[in-house]
């Protein structure tokens, strides 16, 4: 049994059957057997961005239909009960966009909440994060599931 971070797109595509990524999250789902033989997790970041997501492409009854599936079934991360998070986020941050060049006016590759959320994965021994965001496979601390 694998210990999984499941990411907002992931989840926001499983819920809505109109999103672009529905039926690539249903086949992952399937492929991957992902909420019945794994432990699922979210943390408080992703918990904010499914309902802001969901409320806006669709409802506030599915967002809150959504919260509650989220509840009953996925394991809940507090991040801010770690003792300096952000800075523990901040050193991934700085960490994963470190640049070869010297170039200080480019873009960083991974923000500042996809660096919170490879931080959690890693603090809390967890296997993988399901995801379909491709700034994800920019890191090497942990391993993603796309």
């Amino acid at each position: 049994m694998s210990k999984l971070l499941l990411d907002t797109n992931f989840i926001v595509a499983a819920i809505l059957p109109n999103d672009e990524l529905h039926e690539r999250a249903v086949k992952l789902e399937i492929k991957e057997n992902l909420t019945v033989s794994n432990e699922c997790y979210v943390s408080n970041q992703i918990v904010s961005e499914v309902m802001n997501i969901l409320g806006q492409k669709d409802s506030v009854e599915v967002a809150k239909n959504t919260y509650n599936m989220m509840k009953d079934n996925f394991i809940w991360i507090n991040e801010y009960e770690i003792p300096d998070f952000n800075d523990s986020v901040l050193s991934t941050y700085k960490r994963l966009n470190r640049r070869r060049d010297k170039d200080l006016k480019a873009k960083h590759k991974l923000g500042f909440t996809d660096c919170s959320i490879i931080t959690t994965a890693k603090l809390f021994s967890l296997d993988s994060i399901v995801s379909f965001d491709e700034n994800f496979l920019r890191n090497d601390m942990v391993d993603i599931i796309f």
